[in-house]
């Protein structure tokens, strides 16, 4: 037998986001698809823009997550956050705080 090694993180003192998605097709039935594969969203925090999109994928017995993930550093809050949907519709949330999970559905038409 070896030895045991056991990874410990403390955390840091930096903030993060995280955003979920929800398109309208898992709403109401009209406008994005219901996991808004495809959205885009650009990120402002602490003077800095950061831009992610919805991807989908998977292997033999994986899946990827629809969650995305935004390490904004310093900043204690995310001025603004602006969603590209597929459906064209474009839907902007400003002064969201740090260090949450956010879920954000699709507004209607």
């Amino acid at each position: 037998m070896g030895p045991v090694f056991v990874w410990m993180n403390g955390g840091g003192e930096n903030h993060w986001v995280t955003l979920v998605l929800k398109g309208r097709m898992g709403v109401d039935g009209t406008g994005s698809n219901a996991d808004a594969v495809g959205a885009r969203v650009h990120l402002n925090a602490g003077g800095r823009t950061q831009v992610q999109e919805v991807r989908a994928g998977s292997s033999y017995l994986s899946m990827d997550s629809i969650a995305l993930e935004f390490g904004i550093g310093t900043a204690v809050m995310v001025d603004e956050i602006e969603v590209r949907w597929p459906s064209g519709r474009i839907q902007v949330i400003e002064d969201v705080p740090a260090d949450q999970v956010v879920a954000i559905e699709e507004p209607g038409s």
